[in-house]
């Protein structure tokens, strides 16, 4: 299990850069991103996302796994490396799914707010979290 509290912002920074919604964004634009995320842990059968709701985070999960239901059947189940909340976080929808830990899981928590004004400014990082969310959305 990795210690989140130990993660320092070039760690974040190297998490969120792994991933390819965030991996064409230039350092000063993840280190800007990094200043407003959290570290969160959700314990098993917590809920991060409900379905028909807005998702107030993006999550990036550093550890372990949530499963994705929508109408309470199990559609998808993500795990380390992956994000869930990108349907909300585009503004394409409210959550079209739940999301409940699986596992005790540890996420990067970036606030839909943050992510917003990142992608009014870089179009790239805007067109790969809608391009994310349409993947979410048609799976």
């Amino acid at each position: 299990m990795v210690d989140i509290y130990a993660l320092d912002m070039d760690k974040i920074k190297a998490h969120l850069q792994a991933h390819q919604v965030f991996s064409s964004l230039s350092t000063e634009a993840l280190l800007k991103i990094c200043e407003d995320t959290s570290l969160d842990s959700f314990e098993k059968n917590e809920c991060l996302i409900k379905e028909g709701e807005e998702s107030p985070f993006l999550y990036l999960i550093i550890d372990g796994t949530v499963d994705v239901r929508s109408y309470g059947v199990n559609v998808a189940r993500c795990m380390a490396g992956n994000i869930v909340g990108e349907v909300s976080a585009s503004g394409l929808s409210v959550a079209t799914a739940e999301v409940v830990a699986s596992s005790r899981v540890d996420t990067i928590s970036l606030p839909v707010v943050s992510v917003n004004r990142l992608a009014n400014e870089v179009p790239a990082f805007n067109q790969t979290l809608n391009d994310a969310a349409m993947s979410r959305l048609l799976s």
